[in-house]
């Protein structure tokens, strides 16, 4: 999903409304104007509307919060993601991965297989010291 600051928040005329329609579901609008898009083409179409690019409108993107992240989350079943997160060594990037977790589907059972990694890591760290 894309934040998206509607035209009439801030320095824009007007106040923005509580709720928008965005293709028949109603998405709130939290009190500095903003909301939540998953469609591009529905985006350009009201920035069209309001006279102002899209790109004007957008605050914060898709995308996992750390760019360290070696792959999405959300894009494997748990089961899958143990598989992949056994073959992670980076403390850093498993630090991304559940960042990335939790912002996105934010499911409990992924950050737990995240964090048992990063234990595992801690762990054989430990024993080599």
């Amino acid at each position: 999903m894309t934040t998206v600051e509607h035209p009439r928040a801030g320095d824009g005329p007007g106040v923005p409304p509580a709720v928008v329609d965005v293709n028949g579901e109603h998405r709130t609008v939290d009190e500095d104007g903003r909301f939540e898009v998953d469609d591009e083409a529905w985006l350009r179409g009201f920035a069209d509307r309001h006279g102002v690019d899209s790109s004007e409108l957008v605050h914060e993107e898709d995308g996992p919060p750390n760019a360290n992240a070696p792959f999405d989350p959300s894009e494997f079943t748990v089961d899958e993601l143990r598989d992949e997160v056994d073959d992670v060594d980076d403390p850093d990037a498993l630090e991304a991965l559940r960042a990335h977790e939790q912002h996105q589907k934010d499911r409990e059972t992924a950050v737990d297989a995240i964090d048992a990694r990063l234990d595992e890591l801690s762990a054989d760290e430990e024993s080599e010291a």
